[in-house]
């Protein structure tokens, strides 16, 4: 998964560790600068999808990393229609649970 700040356009590395059609909870990959409020485009790459689902969403809250914890974040999905609800609905309606 990629994460990229608007602000920056960098791309931060992530780990999807909860989705729902609100938003997500990201484990983070090595040091991160994300802040409450700045808003981010999230690209899930599903195998139900040929290119990365893209959704823009403004970071919630942050946890700095500790010990072996990683550092996480919540991100809440900013859906810009109907269709970018639909397309997300479809991709958690892929995904295996066990």
């Amino acid at each position: 998964m990629e994460l990229r700040a608007e602000r920056k356009g960098a791309p931060h590395a992530a780990r999807l560790v909860d989705i729902s059609l609100a938003g997500a909870g990201l484990e983070l990959d090595g040091t991160h600068d994300l802040a409450p409020g700045e808003r981010l485009t999230v690209a899930i790459a599903t195998p139900a999808l040929w290119d990365p689902l893209q959704v823009p969403a403004v970071v919630a809250w942050t946890m700095p990393a500790r010990g072996r914890d990683a550092a996480r974040a919540g991100v809440t999905f900013r859906h810009a229609g109907p269709d970018s609800v639909f397309a997300t609905w479809e991709m958690l309606s892929s995904l295996v649970f066990e």
